[in-house]
């Protein structure tokens, strides 16, 4: 019995960091034609080979550009919503997809999505290179953004955001198997299967402005793990609990107050020589 109980509970955590990790789509959710923007579709190779898709959306007076590594499920015709609002307050933005999401080729692993990371970064470079560059992670993105910017060389950007994410896959992943009780007693186990040697923290992210969110109602990646996040990071950095936020809804609540955080946040770096 203890072994059948053992079984079923090994088979949940399993299958529950496979969802966390990487759960994509090939589905389109919205088209490009049907946006209103000025949307640049794009595809370009990583270090591996694989064709890697983006979109780059072009404001009218664009004062900064903005790339996006998105969170997990789904691709970037669903993801884009989270900051396509920025657009309208004059910054460009690009958001691509890992290997295996979406219309990027390949499979998504630990290194390829970091690989795809560091070649988007590469390319966002070479567009439009008189206009500031900030990078934004949310969830897995900030996980992948993390270690994609410890292997770019170029740190030309001007500062990074990390919301909703975490320090490294095997913390993340105990904290998930500690939500359950099928599968609290396999905390350790959890600890021991994940691999983190593609994973990063901000404290290797060279020194520039980090700015660290967390909604205090993420059920997804609990603020414990943001604080985590903002406690490695280097000066000068900053942290923001987003009051009621859940894992991907806090720009869309509290009538747009964190947006104008974000703005706010953007703007005095841009004040910035």
């Amino acid at each position: 019995m203890k072994k059948i109980l053992f079984s079923i509970a090994a088979s949940l955590f399993l299958s529950g960091c496979s969802s966390l990790l990487y759960y994509p789509t090939q589905m389109e959710y919205y088209q490009i034609k049907d946006l209103p923007y000025q949307i640049e579709e794009m595809k370009f190779p990583d270090s591996s080979g694989h064709q890697i898709h983006a979109w780059y959306f072009h404001a009218q007076n664009p004062k900064a550009k903005i790339l996006f590594f998105h969170g997990n499920a789904q691709n970037l015709t669903a993801h884009f919503l989270m900051l396509a609002w920025l657009v309208d307050n004059n910054y460009d933005l690009m958001i691509f997809d890992y290997p295996g999401y979406g219309k990027s080729t390949g499979s998504p692993t630990p290194e390829s999505t970091v690989k795809s990371g560091v070649s988007t970064l590469e390319k966002m470079s070479t567009i439009k290179p008189d206009l500031p560059l900030f990078v934004y992670g949310q969830s897995l993105g900030g996980q992948i953004m993390q270690k994609s910017l410890h292997l770019y060389d170029k740190k030309n950007y001007r500062a990074v955001f990390i919301e909703a994410s975490f320090t490294s896959y095997r913390s993340v992943a105990r904290s998930v198997a500690a939500k359950n009780w099928a599968t609290w007693i396999l905390q350790p186990i959890a600890w021991l299967l994940m691999n983190d040697s593609w994973a990063s923290d901000p404290g290797f992210i060279s020194p520039t402005p980090v700015y660290v969110m967390h909604g205090d109602r993420d059920e997804v990646v609990g603020i414990e793990q943001g604080q985590h996040v903002f406690q490695k990071a280097n000066e000068p950095k900053h942290w923001k609990v987003f009051a009621g936020g859940a894992h991907s809804n806090s720009y869309f609540i509290k009538n747009n107050f964190y947006r104008q955080y974000l703005l706010e946040s953007l703007d005095a770096e841009l004040k910035k020589k």
